[in-house]
C-alpha cells in the first residue's frame, strides 16, 4: 500500500499537482489515496528520502520548496546522460528505429510548444526506452 501511495504522490509532485511548500494534511491524503496513516507515513518517508517532501517534527509534512541550483544541476546531469545515450544509439540505430524516433521527436516538440509537461516527459521516456531497451535485451 505504501508503494502505491508513494508512486501516486511522487507523480503529483513531479507534475506540479502538489505545489512546492504545500502542507500535506494526512487525513486528506489518506482519504484521497484510500490508505491508512501507516502506509501514508511510509510513503512520506520515501518521498523525504528523495528530497521531494520535508518531514517537520510535530508539524505536518510539506512539499519541498524548489531549489533552482539543484534543478539546474539535475538538468545538466540529465542532459549529459541523455547526450551520451543518444551518441551511443546513433551508431547502432536501424532505419525502422530512426523512423519511430523522428515520430517521437515531432511529438515531443508539439508537447513542448503546448506546455504539456506530462506529455513531454512521457514521450522523452519513450525515446530513451526505445533507444536503450532493445540494445540491452540483445546484448544479454
Amino acid at each position: 500500500m505504501h508503494e502505491r501511495a508513494f508512486e501516486h504522490l511522487r507523480t503529483m509532485i513531479v507534475f506540479g499537482k502538489l505545489e512546492p511548500g504545500a502542507v500535506l494534511v494526512e487525513s486528506d491524503l489518506c482519504e484521497m489515496l484510500d490508505v491508512s496513516r501507516t502506509p501514508l507515513r511510509e510513503a512520506l518517508k520515501l518521498l523525504a528520502a528523495q528530497g521531494l517532501v520535508e518531514l517537520r517534527q510535530n508539524r505536518s509534512a510539506r512539499i519541498a520548496p524548489l531549489r533552482i541550483d539543484a534543478i539546474c544541476d539535475l538538468f545538466e546531469t540529465m542532459s549529459s546522460i541523455e547526450r551520451l545515450t543518444l551518441e551511443f544509439a546513433a551508431k547502432r540505430i536501424a532505419v525502422e528505429e530512426l523512423t519511430e524516433l523522428r515520430r517521437l521527436q515531432d511529438q515531443i516538440e508539439r508537447f513542448g510548444e503546448a506546455g504539456d509537461l506530462g506529455g513531454y516527459f512521457k514521450t522523452n521516456r519513450q525515446i530513451l526506452q526505445s533507444l536503450l531497451l532493445p540494445r540491452v535485451t540483445h546484448a544479454a
